[in-house]
């Protein structure tokens, strides 16, 4: 993958989740991403030209996702 594709993934991601669903921030300014194995955002691709690299990322995202905050993230494919 192109360090343009990775970016392009990672910038659509953070675009994307945001009217998906509402993250929590912290008192200290952070982002709380889950709490009691509940995620709080999905990781969003745009299915309308997404690579099968780019799929592969945001698999991949999500999974390391998952392991740092103890949930189970999804990966939700969005038309834009």
């Amino acid at each position: 993958m192109t360090r343009i594709s990775l970016l392009k993934t990672i910038v659509l991601i953070t675009v994307a989740c945001t009217p998906l669903v509402s993250c929590q921030p912290t008192e200290k300014g952070g982002l709380k991403l889950a709490a009691n194995g509940q995620p709080f955002l999905k990781v969003a691709v745009n299915s309308a030209d997404i690579t099968p690299q780019e799929k592969k990322a945001a698999d991949d995202l999500a999974d390391y996702l998952g392991r740092v905050a103890g949930a189970k993230f999804e990966v939700a494919e969005v038309i834009r």
